[in-house]
C-alpha cells in the first residue's frame, strides 16, 4: 500500500450491459503524482505477466468519497465486490482473506525450519533494517555536509577570503574550519558515504540471498516477476533469477570500492596524489549499488508468495517452541519444559494451527503486535526533518 500515495482506495466489480470492469476509488482529491502511481500500479494479466495498470484498464475520473475512515487511528481500505453466479459469500471472503492477508511461512535458522513465523514479519524485518540504513545515510550526509573551499592547498592564503559566504550560498551546512582537516577528510568522507550505501547493499543481499533460496523448486515459496528472470542458455525447462543473484552481487562492487580507498589512505598528512585514484572507486561503487537498490520496490510490489507451499513446509514440530513457553508460563520451569517439548516433538502441533501459533506471539514486535506504526512512524520522522 505504500507505493500509491494516496489516502484509501476502493476496488468493485461493476457490470453495464454485457459488459464487467473493475472500479478503482480513491478518498481524495488526486494530484498529477497520484494519477501516476495508480498507472504504474503492477498487475498480473491472465497471461502471467506484469503490467502497468495502465495497460490493462481506461481510466476515468468521478466524484468519491468525501472523508477517510479510521479504525484506531489507521486508515481502513474497504473492497466491495458483486459475487458471481455460484460462489457462496464466506467462500469469496476467505478467499479475499488469502489474498491479502499475512500468510504463514516456516522461520528458519540455521538454514534448518525453527518455527511458524509468517510473510508480514518477513517483511517487517527488511522495513526495519531500510529505515535504519536511512537514518544511517542521513547521519552519513550530516558528516560529510561540510564545505572545503578556501582552504587551497590546506594552509590558507594571505587574503581575507569570506568563507562563511561561499558556504551559505553554496548550501553546506557548515564549514571545513582546518586547511589541514580539509585535506585530512579526503578519502574519509568517501568512505563513509560508501559504508552508508553498504549497510543498505547488504541488507539486499540478504534479502536476495533469501529470494534466491525461495524461489528454488525445492521451496517453492516466491514466484518472481517475468522480468526479473532469463531462460538458459542451453537448458530450456529453467528460468533463472538472474536479476536477484546480481542484484546480490552488488555488495562485493561496494565493500571492493571501501577497502581500494581504504588502502590509498596509508599517507601522511597533507595533500598526496594517490588520491586521485579514489575517483574511480567511488563512482563504480555507487553506480553498481544504487542501480541495484533501484530494482527492489519492483521486485516486492511484482513477487507472488505460494501459500499452499509454505503452509505444507510448517512441520508439527515448529510447534514445540509455543509448547515449552506454555508450559512454563503454567509454572514449570522452563528447562524441564524444553526438555519435555523436546521429547515430544512429534506432538507439538496437535491441535494448533499456524494462525494460533502466530496469535500468541504478543511480544513487542512479534506477529500478534508487530509495532508496524513506530516503523512508519519512524521513517515520516526522516522524511520530515533530512538532514
Amino acid at each position: 500500500d505504500d507505493g500509491v500515495n494516496i489516502a484509501t482506495l476502493r476496488l468493485s466489480r461493476k457490470h453495464r450491459g454485457g459488459d464487467a470492469f473493475m472500479v478503482i476509488e480513491v478518498d481524495e482529491q488526486p494530484n498529477e503524482k497520484v494519477r501516476d502511481d495508480l498507472r504504474a500500479l503492477p498487475i498480473r494479466a491472465p497471461g502471467g505477466q506484469v503490467l502497468p495498470l495502465s495497460a490493462l484498464v481506461r481510466p476515468e475520473s468521478a466524484r468519491g468519497p468525501t472523508t477517510i475512515d479510521r479504525i484506531d487511528g489507521q486508515r481502513v481500505t474497504y473492497i466491495t465486490a458483486n459475487l458471481a453466479d455460484g460462489v457462496a459469500l464466506g467462500d469469496a471472503v476467505a478467499g479475499i482473506r488469502r489474498a491479502t492477508a499475512d500468510l504463514p511461512m516456516p522461520g528458519y535458522t540455521h538454514l534448518q525450519r525453527a518455527v511458524v513465523s509468517s510473510t508480514a514479519m518477513w517483511f517487517a524485518g527488511i522495513a526495519e533494517s531500510f529505515v535504519d540504513n536511512a537514518w544511517r545515510a542521513q547521519q552519513t550526509l550530516a558528516l560529510i555536509d561540510a564545505n572545503p573551499l578556501g582552504t587551497a592547498a590546506g594552509f590558507g592564503v594571505n587574503l581575507a577570503l569570506d568563507r562563511e559566504f561561499t558556504t551559505q550560498r553554496l548550501g553546506f551546512a557548515r564549514m571545513q574550519v582546518s586547511p589541514i582537516y580539509a585535506q585530512l577528510s579526503r578519502g574519509k568522507f568517501e568512505m563513509a558515504a560508501l559504508e552508508a550505501l553498504a549497510a543498505a547493499v547488504l541488507d539486499l543481499r540478504r534479502l536476495a540471498w533469501d529470494l534466491s533460496l525461495f524461489t528454488t523448486s525445492e521451496y517453492g515459496f516466491v514466484n518472481l516477476p517475468g522480468i526479473f528472470t532469463t531462460g538458459s542458455s542451453i537448458m530450456p525447462n529453467k528460468r533463472n533469477p538472474d536479476v536477484i543473484e546480481l542484484m546480490r552481487a552488488s555488495y562485493a562492487s561496494v565493500a571492493a570500492a571501501r577497502t581500494e580507498i581504504e588502502q590509498l589512505l596509508s599517507l601522511p598528512s597533507g595533500y598526496q596524489r594517490d588520491l586521485q585514484v579514489s575517483k574511480g572507486a567511488i563512482v563504480h561503487g555507487f553506480h553498481r549499488g544504487l542501480a541495484a537498490l533501484e530494482l527492489l520496490p519492483d521486485l516486492l510490489a511484482g513477487m507472488e508468495w505460494n501459500a499452499d507451499a509454505m503452509r505444507k513446509a510448517i512441520e508439527p514440530a515448529m510447534h514445540a517452541t509455543d509448547v515449552a513457553i506454555e508450559a512454563a508460563i503454567a509454572g514449570m520451569p522452563f528447562r524441564e519444559a524444553y526438555r519435555a517439548a523436546a521429547d515430544s516433538t512429534g506432538s507439538a502441533g496437535a491441535g494448533r494451527t499456524p494462525e494460533s501459533s502466530l496469535a500468541a506471539r504478543t511480544s513487542p514486535g512479534a506477529a500478534a503486535d508487530p509495532r508496524i506504526a513506530q516503523l512508519r512512524e519512524r521513517l515520516n520522522g526522516l522524511i520530515r526533518s533530512p538532514a
